[in-house]
């Protein structure tokens, strides 16, 4: 913001932060606006599981390791009342 209160142009200042003008742009109008130069923290997505549905998962997983995927999802769906792609359980078998 120095560069900007000192009377600098946005190409100016894209040149000698080495950014895009229209970057530059963005942070002076987000600056102008809401007095802040970083972005917002941005909302995760939303869960699937619970806690206890993942501990299940897991539990049924480390049970029988040679379990495929589509088993505990199609359990899910039957037990939990879930709707779960077998997609969404392949990073449990990381665990």
């Amino acid at each position: 913001m120095n560069h900007f209160s000192n009377g600098n142009s946005q190409r100016e200042i894209a040149e000698i932060i080495r950014r895009n003008h229209s970057t530059v742009q963005r942070v002076i109008e987000r600056y102008k606006k809401e007095n802040r130069l970083t972005s917002r923290v941005g909302k995760s997505a939303k869960k699937v599981f619970r806690a206890c549905d993942e501990r299940w998962v897991l539990r049924q997983i480390k049970t029988n390791p040679e379990l495929r995927v589509t088993q505990p999802a199609t359990e899910i769906e039957n037990h939990r009342r879930k709707n779960v792609n077998p997609e969404t359980l392949r990073h449990f078998k990381e665990y």
